[in-house]
């Protein structure tokens, strides 16, 4: 049975790795039911205009992962934001790139669906920015390279970013 899902599935397979595959692909591409089953919710890691970003931890292996929530009531005012919602689920998932944040289940509960993101460390660029005010040359060419090939990347999947602006860039670790 998969963690967080209500009903019961079969699978057969003839190996268990063959079936830990079947499963962690069918995690990626469904849609969850109870997120709290899988996770505790720790600090709240940010707030945007859908939602907040909390700090989850898997209770099977204490993985630390990102979860954003974000409540039904907002999105569904409008057709096109929904519309954009699962264009950023689909896209999360079609996307495989080191620099780019990694989607790997989705849930939906009865107010809010819950993206359990892979959990930069660093934050969003603008905090880090404020928090040192200062930089170096090498450290912003290093910034602005990492982020040039993302966007290559993405353009070669004929994809471009609309929104992009510090507090949408993750970074790994902070400057000093």
């Amino acid at each position: 049975m998969l963690e967080g899902y209500k009903d019961e599935a079969s699978f057969y397979c003839t190996t268990r790795k063959e079936r830990k595959k079947w499963l962690d692909g069918l995690k990626r591409i469904s849609i969850l039911s109870d997120v709290r089953v899988v996770y505790n919710f720790d600090k709240k890691l940010g707030e945007g205009s859908f939602g907040k970003v909390y700090l989850g931890i898997k209770k099977k292996d204490k993985k630390e992962v990102a979860i954003k929530i974000i409540e039904k009531a907002r999105i569904c005012q409008k057709y096109r934001d929904i519309k954009c919602l699962v264009k950023e689920i689909e896209l999360l998932r079609l996307l495989n790139h080191p620099g780019i944040v990694k989607l790997y289940e989705v849930y939906e509960g009865e107010k809010h669906i819950y993206l359990i993101m892979e959990y930069i460390k660093g934050g969003n660029l603008l905090s880090h920015l404020k928090e040192i005010k200062t930089y170096t040359e090498k450290d912003a060419a290093f910034l602005i390279t990492q982020a040039l090939e993302v966007l290559d990347y993405c353009s070669s999947k004929n994809i471009i970013h609309r929104d992009l602006k510090p507090e949408n860039l993750m970074v790994e670790y902070k400057f000093k």
